[in-house]
């Protein structure tokens, strides 16, 4: 609506390709930082939602773009909307059908950073009780998701009137109160849920008071986009009603929830062993870094249980998941004293640690 000569925030522009250059930096960083820490062949669930990340991030900087420029049906002054051409008409019924289609792109990113943080603390809770916890929470944040879905397709009806310019569109229409509302409560609500798993995690960290804060931080970093959902939030029921005010919010708490989901992945990258050759240990045929301890043990049944999270000298945070192996050999020093072949047995415990 710039063109249009309604109003001219030099500003936004700028601001939100800005965000958009920085959110889609971080992934690929962090695409990089997984392709060296584990390999191509190594890469989970969170990793292939990066790439729906990225495609989300780029269809909301276009909708939002066009929806700028070409104008809402939340901008036009009520004493122009008889006046206006046939051309700024139409203008303005596209920049709205583009401000839709940004809802979809915006929940639909919001709620791909709450399954990459699952697939994340699913690999942390491997043989713990909060496994079970986070597939429910799967369950869950797919149910939010449907429900924000279903608000923005259905809040408005008829569906034709999110571009409607004249007669003006009711508030469920221009502004879309309800998606704001339930959009918030749906977010903020899952991302508590979430803030729940990784601290019991931290109680079995082998590590100094001050690195558990710090593992606490790249954990609990949903609590940075809860707080960027609120104010957005705040803001948006609280100002005049604006395309542009709930855009604006809305990029940075997507720039904020790319950060800082990512920011766990990304902590390698400030160490030193990570610019070291040789990281990815191709030629133990796994690819990535990974170290097993044998240690004799009495016990004679196999079990598979994660023991702690354990941060090594080197920084990176490791899952230590130990096993009891029972292994049986040929004792021919105890078949030469009885005159015959006799089998002997041990157990081993293999406690092996894989880079999170």
């Amino acid at each position: 609506m710039s063109s249009l000569g309604f109003y001219d925030d030099k500003s936004f522009l700028p601001e939100q390709w800005a965000e958009y250059a920085a959110s889609t930096l971080i992934i690929f960083v962090r695409m990089a930082v997984r392709i060296r820490t584990v390999g191509v062949r190594g890469f989970q669930g969170d990793d292939y939602f990066a790439f729906l990340a990225i495609a989300l991030l780029l269809m909301d900087g276009i909708t939002v773009h066009f929806s700028y420029v070409l104008g809402t049906n939340l901008e036009v002054p009520k004493p122009l909307l008889n006046s206006l051409t046939p051309h700024q008409y139409a203008a303005v019924e596209t920049g709205s059908k583009y401000e839709l289609a940004a809802w979809y792109s915006y929940t639909g990113l919001i709620w791909v950073m709450k399954a990459k943080m699952l697939f994340l603390y699913k690999r942390l809770t491997i043989g713990l009780w909060q496994a079970r916890v986070i597939k429910w929470l799967g369950l869950v944040c797919g149910i939010t998701y449907l429900a924000v879905f279903l608000t923005v397709t259905f809040g408005c009806h008829p569906i034709s009137d999110n571009w409607r310019v004249y007669p003006p569109p009711s508030k469920a229409c221009g502004l879309k109160i309800q998606n704001v509302i339930v959009t918030c409560v749906l977010n903020v609500t899952t991302d508590f849920a979430l803030l729940f798993i990784p601290i019991p995690l931290l109680w079995k960290v082998k590590t100094s008071l001050t690195r558990k804060l710090v593992i606490a931080i790249f954990l609990s970093s949903g609590i940075f986009v809860i707080t960027a959902s609120i104010i957005r939030t705040a803001l948006t029921l609280d100002s005049e009603p604006s395309s542009i005010t709930v855009n604006r919010w809305g990029i940075r708490e997507t720039f904020v929830g790319v950060a800082t989901v990512n920011l766990p992945i990304l902590r390698p990258l400030f160490t030193r062993r990570f610019w070291q050759s040789g990281y990815v240990e191709e030629s133990s045929g796994h690819a990535y870094p990974e170290s097993y301890n044998l240690t004799r043990t009495k016990k004679s049944t196999r079990r598979d249980s994660m023991t702690a999270i354990n941060e090594e000298d080197n920084h990176d945070v490791y899952v230590s998941t130990s096993y009891n192996v029972k292994v049986e050999q040929r004792d021919t020093r105890s078949a030469e004293s009885e005159g015959q072949m006799g089998v002997g047995s041990s157990v081993w415990e293999i406690d092996k640690k894989s880079i999170v």
